[in-house]
């Protein structure tokens, strides 16, 4: 049977998906494939004619999948967003062996290869936090060599003050919706990632981290160094992770510690024209 690969690289993890079956591309992955021998970790998707539910009640149910958990290992159960709610795909997590396993049955492999579902259970996030990376929900510009990372709940304006560095300090817009943090050389890094959300904005790039930047509307602009405590919070908030598995929340809290000792972290109280830029420039001179 045939076996079809891809490779990506991602803030430096080299990560392998295999599948006998043929492997749509979904947008933006392909700026990050890499052609390398060994690898970080792999992932594998099996056509199975029987797939391995578990039995009994769920730790987490949700409208399109339903999870358990035990130990450190965790089961995945896809279900199709459709109204028979089909179960397509299991996925398999076992933290000790670093290993992702999908499963799915024969009939929906042609649902992988056309539509790309694929990519719903591509694991990225948690095989990030395996090697020491947080994928933050932040907006990810290029200033002076550097990054800066703005982050904050959706709609509070991390897109408004990427456009307004670049429309004014003349600063380069990296992702509009995320960003990997993780550590080179023993230095902190920002890297772009495949996702951007709506922002459509996604470029495979590495930067040395200058500072992370959590926002909060107002109507006058005020930059201030965040307590450890606060920092810690914001990071972990923001942070993409199966919160349902302890290893994944234990890695998170590590990097996210890890961060705030080498990196600062910036409360702006922001209104969304450039006068916020120049007071985040004055708080980071």
């Amino acid at each position: 049977m045939q076996t079809n690969v891809k490779r990506y690289e991602i803030g430096g993890v080299r990560i392998k998906l295999e599948a006998d079956f043929g492997i749509g591309e979904e947008r933006n992955f392909e700026l990050f494939e890499a052609e390398f021998d060994g690898f970080d970790t792999v992932q594998t998707l099996k056509k199975t004619d029987r797939l391995p539910v578990p039995k009994g009640e769920p730790t987490i149910s949700e409208p399109t999948r339903d999870i358990y958990v035990e130990g450190g290992r965790a089961a995945i159960i896809h279900r199709s967003v459709l109204p028979n709610r089909r179960i397509f795909a299991v996925t398999e997590l076992d933290t000790a062996a670093s290993t992702v396993k999908t499963l799915t049955d024969a009939d929906s492999a042609w649902e992988y290869e056309n539509t790309r579902v694929i990519f719903r259970t591509f694991e990225i996030p948690h095989i990030l936090l395996m090697h020491g990376g947080l994928l933050l929900h932040a907006s990810m510009i290029e200033y002076g060599g550097q990054a800066i990372l703005f982050t904050a709940p959706s709609g509070v304006g991390k897109s408004t003050q990427a456009e307004i560095w670049r429309r004014t300090q003349g600063a380069d817009v990296i992702n509009g919706d995320r960003a990997l943090i993780r550590f080179i050389g023993g230095r902190a890094h920002a890297h772009g990632v495949p996702y951007c959300g709506s922002s459509g904005i996604c470029k495979n790039v590495s930067l040395p981290l200058r500072a992370i930047v959590s926002l909060e509307q107002a109507e006058e602009n005020r930059a201030v160094p965040m307590s450890a405590g606060k920092a810690a919070a914001a990071l972990i908030g923001g942070a993409t992770a199966h919160s349902w598995l302890k290893s994944d929340m234990e890695r998170l809290t590590d990097a996210a510690l890890r961060t705030i000792k080498s990196v600062p972290m910036i409360k702006l109280y922001c209104t969304a024209d450039e006068r916020a830029a120049k007071a985040l420039l004055n708080a980071m001179q």
